[in-house]
């Protein structure tokens, strides 16, 4: 997903070679907004095939298909090719959705915490791993002054892709030998279905009364569809307000990553004059991979120790609250001259990607314990999309505000600016996720006569 981030700008300027240095930014965000909006479109529609045929068998045609589009992204000659290749990413990506909807069927109450814990973890350091690895290989003729290679010439970045497609089809190799389908309660799913069609069949009769009036064909067809569309998942899922408050929370917090991804890199590059650190990619991503494997071990069971600590609302907040500072003095490394720039970006990583991990962690355990378990695919599929549309705008948010803020040396308008945006946007997260019921701390459960009293 974010494996393009670190040598996007490097990338723009190769398939534009006069760009100037100022409007890379706005180019980088363009491309990689694309793959949201793929993600809008189809993140849903995979998790609806993974409550109706399964989840193992969506992880397989899923990986298949990213493992193509990640490689094609790699030989992009264009940045049309390259968006049309991120917008498929984006589409084919029903790996996350249906991932958090099988970990929450794999796990109970006392190990639900542990086992999103442990996903948001992996999750985390599979991008960090990814962000290292990718700008470890790109353009390895400017890195590593190996011989001239027509491949590398024409294409420089198509060993990342190449690196990333390998490990996706490693991913559905095991899936495919040794994942088995998780086990439904079908008769609990059966009893809450029926039910659920008596209520809505107790609501239509209700209209039926309130509007017994003669009608025309054009009337009845027009009470069949909002029949229909009262009964479908969607409409049940986006009128639910602590689902719907989630999402946001969940978006809103989307938005910040992915800005800091894709204006980090950006950052770094720039000149010292501009604010920057003129740190080369090579170091950049050296800096981040070494972060990575620090972080493993703690980002693992981050979460299941703040939430025995504090449980998992306060968690949530606490790990916000610790990211805030963090996200507001990153810049400020260009102005230091005691501490080493690569000391200071390395831990302000590490401290990024832990509790960022946790928050993910958190809001995945909410969204899923906001629904019964036979819609789990269904609302992460959901959230995904809806959090896509945010994401799609983040790159263009954190490249375009950052490019602007290039011009401005006024503070906080200066390169600053993206960065103490940021933290606003962290302080209404705890602010909003101050009305997430304590309920979601469990798994949620419905009693058939609860139900049909309804």
């Amino acid at each position: 997903m974010v494996q393009v981030f670190p040598y996007l700008p490097w990338m723009v300027q190769h398939l534009i070679p006069d760009l100037h240095e100022k409007d890379i930014g706005y180019y980088s965000g363009l491309i990689a907004s694309f793959q949201f909006v793929g993600r809008i479109l189809g993140s849903f529609v995979w998790g609806l095939l993974a409550d109706k045929f399964g989840r193992r068998i969506v992880l397989i045609i899923s990986g298949v298909l990213l493992a193509f589009v990640t490689l094609g992204f790699g030989f992009s000659t264009t940045v049309i090719v390259a968006i049309i290749f991120r917008f498929l990413i984006g589409f084919f990506n029903g790996i996350v959705p249906t991932a958090k909807a099988v970990i929450s069927e794999y796990s109970d109450d006392s190990t639900q915490p542990f086992a999103m814990g442990f996903l948001g973890g992996v999750f985390s350091l599979g991008l960090v791993f990814s962000s290292g690895l990718s700008g470890i290989l790109a353009d390895p003729i400017m890195q590593y002054d190996i011989p001239k290679y027509e491949i590398f010439v024409k294409y420089p970045f198509v060993l990342p892709g190449a690196a990333n497609a390998a490990i996706l089809l490693i991913g559905v190799i095991i899936v495919y030998f040794f994942m088995k389908e998780p086990v439904k309660e079908q008769t609990n799913t059966h009893a809450i279905n029926v039910a659920e069609d008596q209520v809505y069949s107790e609501g239509e009769n209700e209209t039926d009364e309130m509007l017994a009036t003669p009608r025309t064909s054009k009337t009845r067809l027009g009470h069949q569809l909002v029949s229909i569309v009262r009964k479908s998942i969607f409409y049940h899922l986006i009128t639910d307000w602590v689902v719907m408050l989630t999402i946001f929370i969940y978006s809103l917090f989307s938005v910040v990553t992915m800005s800091l991804d894709e204006v980090l890199p950006l950052w770094v590059k720039a000149p010292r004059d501009l604010g920057g650190l003129e740190m080369s990619i090579k170091d950049f991503s050296i800096v981040v991979a070494i972060s990575a494997l620090i972080t493993l071990p703690f980002s693992l069971f981050i979460f299941q120790i703040l939430e025995k600590l504090f449980g998992g609302l306060r968690s949530f907040s606490v790990s916000i609250a610790i990211l805030i500072p963090v996200c507001i003095l990153i810049p400020s490394a260009s102005a230091l001259s005691a501490i080493p720039a690569v000391v200071y970006l390395g831990l302000f990583n590490l401290f990024m990607r832990l509790f960022i991990s946790a928050v993910f962690a958190s809001l995945s355990m909410f969204i899923n314990n906001s629904v019964t378990p036979d819609k789990l695919g269904a609302v992460n599929g959901l959230s995904l999309s809806i959090c896509s549309i945010f994401r799609a705008m983040a790159p263009i948010y954190g490249g375009t505000v950052f490019a602007v803020s290039l011009n401005t040396h006024i503070f906080p308008f200066d390169y600053h600016f993206i960065f103490v945006l940021n933290g606003i946007a962290l302080v209404l997260c705890i602010v909003f996720g101050m009305l997430i019921p304590e309920s979601l701390n469990r798994k949620k459960i419905v009693k058939l006569d609860t139900l049909l009293d309804e």
